[in-house]
């Protein structure tokens, strides 16, 4: 047994179509002639102006500028790595040229040792009124400096501070 649905209403029937208001409707109208006329006068040009077969030595010539065309940005291509790695050695050579050598920048060689410095202090006499403070600096070259000042005064600081 089939039921009948005739008598429920469908939501979209509820509401009736509205009229076009006359301004959309001549736009709309006018739009369709624009569409239809441009598209016969497209077909008119297609039965005009039929494609014919080139000549033998026009196809040969449009057969090599294509092939010339399609392997152009190959080249280019090439020609723009070739360039950057020219750009790319320029700048390491020049790097190496003018970067400063470690005979040249002193702060680039090697880092000169510190001298080794000794002091010493001598003290003369039963009373000890009289010292001989001794500075000695040894440097790497077997060079010395040494330094040697006596005094004959009591000395008022202790030997822990000089």
């Amino acid at each position: 047994m089939i039921a009948d649905d005739s008598e429920k209403l469908s939501p979209l029937r509820a509401h009736s179509p509205a009229a076009m208001p006359s301004a959309l409707r001549a736009r709309l109208l006018s739009a369709m002639k624009t569409a239809s006329a441009e598209a016969r006068e497209a077909a008119d040009m297609a039965e005009l102006y039929q494609p014919t077969p080139l000549r033998s030595n026009q196809h040969q010539r449009f057969l090599t500028a294509m092939q010339a065309v399609h392997t152009y940005p190959r080249r280019r291509y090439r020609a723009w790595w070739a360039g950057s790695a020219a750009a790319v050695a320029a700048v390491a050579v020049s790097l190496v040229i003018w970067w400063p050598q470690p005979t040249q920048v002193p702060a680039m060689g090697p880092k000169p040792v510190a001298p080794r410095v000794t002091m010493t202090r001598q003290v003369f006499g039963a009373d000890a009124s009289s010292h001989c403070d001794t500075f000695l600096m040894e440097g790497e070259d077997a060079s010395r400096l040494v330094i040697r000042v006596s005094e004959k005064q009591p000395v008022l600081l202790p030997d822990d501070v000089i």
